[in-house]
């Protein structure tokens, strides 16, 4: 995963790029949070998209988020939002092949970004391009996440825990059901009161949730799932949600009789 953060001016593009040894292609990193649907609700009216379209069968876009803070403009990270970052594919969904016709594209989509006083954006894992960021004058740094691959089946993560993370949920299994919440509405009352409870308060914005758990389980693009308990009722809960090729997490709360410690 990749950040970009830059000052106002766009520095001119280099004539070339340097050869690079033959990589392997992956699947253009078109994601959940890359919807249209997904940032009208996490920025609605806030955000906009760099689009490249050569005429050759390919296309690029980036989606961007932009509001105005202490005066100034800045392009963030939208609440909610994992990852983005740009996306180069052929007109058939394929990616497009050769490293320097993709920095061709990238370039030509930073170059449409406004100026801002800050911007900064985590890019999907797939994501190779960054190093047209790093010609232009970007900072760019690499962070860190887990994924478990998808052809893992559940006992082989089951094995793969730690002793102490099977012996967690043995435990929790004991005195929990966990069950689907099907309305997006008591999600989010739980979470909102957790947050009362602990004098805090909701970072992403209470609207912004509700839109977003109420979209993604009218698309079917996510579960929210709770762990009851015989005696407390509902204590902890959690939204998950999916595309085409990666689940992700995205929220989580626990009543404050859960904690322990």
């Amino acid at each position: 995963t990749s950040s970009a953060g830059r000052l106002l001016e766009h520095p001119s593009p280099p004539a070339s790029y340097p050869e690079r040894a033959p990589e392997r292609i992956v699947p253009p990193p078109y994601s959940l949070f890359h919807e249209p649907w997904w940032l009208d609700c996490a920025a609605p009216g806030a955000w906009s998209e760099a689009q490249a379209a050569p005429g050759d069968g390919t296309t690029a876009r980036w989606p961007y988020h932009l509001r105005h803070r202490w005066g100034m403009l800045i392009s963030t990270q939208p609440p909610l939002t994992r990852t983005l970052g740009p996306v180069l594919r052929l007109a058939n969904g394929e990616p497009i092949p050769g490293f320097r016709r993709r920095l061709r594209l990238t370039v030509a989509l930073i170059n449409q970004l406004p100026r801002t006083h800050l911007f900064q954006q985590t890019f999907d894992p797939r994501i190779t391009e960054a190093v047209a960021f790093r010609v232009l004058g970007f900072n760019v740094e690499t962070t860190y996440t887990f994924r478990i691959d998808p052809a893992r089946t559940p006992d082989q993560v089951w094995s793969q825990m730690t002793d102490k993370t099977r012996n967690v949920i043995r435990r929790a299994g004991e005195r929990l059901d966990v069950s689907p919440i099907d309305d997006p509405e008591r999600f989010c009352e739980f979470y909102e009161t957790n947050l009362g409870a602990a004098r805090r308060r909701n970072m992403y914005g209470a609207a912004i949730m509700r839109r977003l758990t109420r979209e993604l389980m009218l698309r079917g693009a996510g579960v929210l799932l709770g762990a009851q308990s015989a005696t407390a009722g509902l204590v902890a809960a959690i939204a998950v949600v999916w595309d085409a090729e990666t689940a992700y997490f995205l929220l989580s709360s626990r009543s404050p009789a859960a904690h322990s410690g």
